[in-house]
């Protein structure tokens, strides 16, 4: 059994820490050797952690509610504050995105909410019940079971046989996925599908060879060929069609 205790999210934290003994989960708390482990603080003194281990504490999402959320290698440092820091540097290592409101939408796609830090005395407390005044902080995470991601997993295999694959279990070890919110629909995707208008038909006809001739040039080739050419030019006779290529080694 732990104790709740209020948690704070810091960017300036290079490890997750708290001073209270008790929030740890007992079966992860490993001690530790004097200066096994020392940090120094924000005012440059060098203080040693005592344990490391798991705090079991709870989360609030709009979506969710109220939920338990693990925080691992979390170090006890006796004489530190109560309240708990949670690092930012270690929640981005482990797949954790933060976000500011304004960025919320954008942080939320392919994945899911999992906290949310509300805004008190110049610093991000993470909120553990319905009641908070502002949101200021958000905390998400990939979903595996998420469709856009699979989508992308599966190089962007359309929609209805990405949800097949899931739903007829074709694939081992692929969750089951529902379609919502227009997911599988990626920006790679609609940009791939784009066609270009196409040009106007042309009022002038041709009435005899080399009336009008249409030409290109092209390159440069990543590969050269066995002539050591990376060039190509291009004439085509609109009259007969005749077309003709030449290989170049440069532009001039």
């Amino acid at each position: 059994m732990t104790n709740e205790i209020e948690w704070v999210v810091d960017s300036g934290c290079t490890n997750q820490m708290t001073g209270n003994r008790n929030a740890f989960v007992k079966e992860t708390y490993v001690s530790l050797s004097a200066n096994q482990h020392q940090m120094k603080t924000a005012m440059g003194e060098l203080v040693s952690a005592a344990g490391i281990g798991t705090v079991q504490t709870y989360t609030w999402t709009p979506g969710g509610g109220r939920q338990r959320l693990f925080l691992t290698e979390v170090l006890h440092v006796p004489g530190a504050t109560e309240a708990g820091l949670i690092s930012v540097s270690q929640l981005t290592k482990k797949g954790v995105k933060i976000a500011f409101p304004d960025d919320a939408p954008e942080s939320h796609q392919d994945g899911i909410l999992i906290a949310i830090a509300e805004k008190w005395n110049k610093l991000y407390k993470l909120i553990q019940s319905g009641k908070y005044l502002d949101f200021g902080l958000l905390l998400s995470k990939k979903d595996d079971t998420a469709t856009a991601l699979w989508h992308h997993r599966l190089r962007h295999l359309h929609l209805p046989a990405v949800l097949k694959m899931s739903n007829t279990e074709v694939a081992r070890g692929m969750p089951c996925l529902q379609a919502n919110n227009g997911e599988g629909r990626s920006t790679a995707c609609l940009t791939g599908k784009i066609t270009r208008i196409p040009f106007r038909a042309s009022a002038h006809r041709t009435k005899a060879p080399l009336e009008l001739v249409h030409s290109d040039l092209c390159g440069p080739m990543q590969t050269q060929s066995l002539g050591g050419c990376r060039y190509f030019i291009l004439f085509i006779d609109d009259f007969t069609k005749y077309t003709s290529i030449y290989f170049l080694k440069s532009k001039n």
